[in-house]
């Protein structure tokens, strides 16, 4: 019989690798800009595409503004996949 941990864990990883599944290159997301911290709530979210997804983490174009994101800021919320 499995421990708690062991069971938590398990799920942990599931749910990493779906966040990974779901972020394809070509896709439209909504994000948080990173210069604005993560508990701030009066910043906009901005629309930027994935340019290129990487072994823990992907990139994101807005304009001539690239920024890079992990896998695990899907999985909290603070990156919103909007197409698949």
């Amino acid at each position: 019989m499995k421990s708690q941990e062991e069971i938590a864990i398990s799920r942990s990883k599931k749910d990493y690798n779906e966040a990974v599944k779901s972020v394809c290159c070509g896709m439209t997301v909504k994000f948080k800009p990173t210069w604005a911290g993560r508990n701030v709530e009066n910043i906009q979210y901005r629309q930027g595409k994935v340019v290129a997804k990487y072994e823990h983490h992907f990139r994101v174009r807005l304009g001539k503004v690239y920024e890079c994101f992990k896998y695990t800021d899907v999985m909290l919320g603070e990156v919103q996949v909007m197409n698949r």
